[in-house]
């Protein structure tokens, strides 16, 4: 079995026990752990304390971990220090005939779980052109292990594949039909996708569809896929841009903030954590950066954080 390294950060209840610390002892604790079949297959780091300071018990108390998904704890208490009661799903500015539209890298738009539409009925009825501008400065690099980042995710950036009775494809979003590649020199038994080295392609090997597919797959996310699939969607023509927010750039909030951190601890989502850092320092300026609420989140809120790993100030919000 593969090893799993868990560090528990911050305030950690082992047992509905441990509410009741004061009860306990060092040899209590160290028997829960001895009969826990759970903590024998890993290798743990872990710390009860109470509320004077007095240790209870303690296993490799000083030993670094990897944070891994804990550390979304801190992306959410960096976010209920940054962003508002509600999300904000999209920048514009009306000029005449033009609705000019700046992504905010709110993860909410057609997400299957916590999209409300509020975005969508706002661009679908809006009478004007509409132009998708894109911050010139701003790019992100594609990612092997969850969906990419963007400035305006739609989807979740995944897609769904199935295989119906007769064996066909079903895709969802249906424009990501268009990305799907058959390679012949995939060298593989197993029928499976894999996104391309180079562009924005979905490869499958050259293999029948297995009886009842059923697939999500994070898909290849940049300004133009996400035209592509606004302009499906909305049924509307859209027009890529290259344009820099005007001072009098209005917001449109999309869906309540709770919501989305619900949906980020609860599934322990990477891919939600790192949008809603896009989206805090989307409010700290004018730019879509994981590194500028980091650093800002560290400087003004989280300065008890004394230890950083040798990974780097991005291991204590997101898994790696």
């Amino acid at each position: 079995m593969k090893k799993i390294v868990i560090s528990l950060i911050l305030t950690v209840i082992f047992s509905v026990q441990l509410t009741h610390a004061q009860k306990l002892n060092s040899r209590k604790v160290r028997k829960m752990f001895e009969q826990s079949d759970i903590m024998q297959e890993h290798f743990v780091g872990f710390m009860l304390q109470e509320e004077g300071g007095k240790v209870i018990y303690e296993q490799n108390p000083d030993r670094y971990f990897v944070p891994a998904s804990n550390t979304k704890l801190l992306t959410l208490y960096a976010a209920l220090n940054i962003l508002g009661d509600s999300i904000p799903g999209l920048k514009y500015h009306i000029n005449g005939d033009s609705l000019i539209v700046w992504g905010t890298g709110d993860p909410s738009f057609l997400h299957p779980r916590l999209d409300n539409r509020k975005v969508y009925d706002f661009l679908s009825k809006s009478p004007q052109t509409l132009y998708f501008a894109k911050d010139p400065d701003i790019e992100f690099e594609p990612n092997a292990w969850r969906a990419d980042l963007s400035h305006f995710p739609m989807y979740g950036n995944e897609t769904i594949i199935k295989s119906d009775s007769s064996r066909n494809l079903l895709v969802s979003p249906k424009s990501i039909q268009n990305y799907i590649r058959v390679d012949s020199s995939l060298a593989t038994t197993r029928f499976r996708f894999q996104r391309s080295k180079a562009g924005n392609e979905l490869l499958v090997p050259n293999l029948p569809v297995p009886e009842g597919f059923n697939s999500q797959i994070p898909f290849s996310m940049d300004m133009e896929v996400t035209r592509v699939l606004l302009q499906d969607t909305l049924k509307r023509n859209i027009i890529l841009i290259k344009r820099q927010k005007p001072l009098e750039v209005k917001t449109l909030f999309s869906i309540p903030s709770d919501s989305l951190y619900k949906h980020m601890m609860l599934p322990s989502d990477n891919f939600l954590a790192e949008q809603i850092l896009l989206l805090c320092s989307g409010i700290l300026g004018d730019t879509l950066d994981v590194a500028k609420t980091i650093e800002y989140s560290l400087e003004n809120h989280l300065q008890d954080l004394k230890k950083q790993t040798c990974l780097g100030r991005w291991i204590w919000f997101v898994k790696v």
